[in-house]
């Protein structure tokens, strides 16, 4: 898993110890709301220099999603 990734979404969703894998939903992670979505999104835009479309925002649910719109 990527570190910088990792670091993200344990920040964003306080939680130091979180197990980072691809089939990791929103469902899941009751920190993982609408503004921790939000959140991630921004993160990761500036983290990797990317920027996501209306589109993939709104169908990204899964850590998966996030990597692929990453290209990782």
């Amino acid at each position: 898993m990527n570190p910088r990734l990792t670091g993200i979404f344990r920040d964003v969703l306080d939680d130091p110890n979180l197990e980072l894998r691809d089939d990791l939903s929103r469902g899941e992670c009751v920190s993982w709301d609408s503004l921790a979505h939000v959140k991630l999104v921004l993160a990761i835009e500036e983290e990797f220099g990317v920027k996501f479309s209306f589109d993939q925002v709104a169908n990204a649910k899964s850590v998966a999603d996030f990597k692929r719109m990453i290209g990782n």
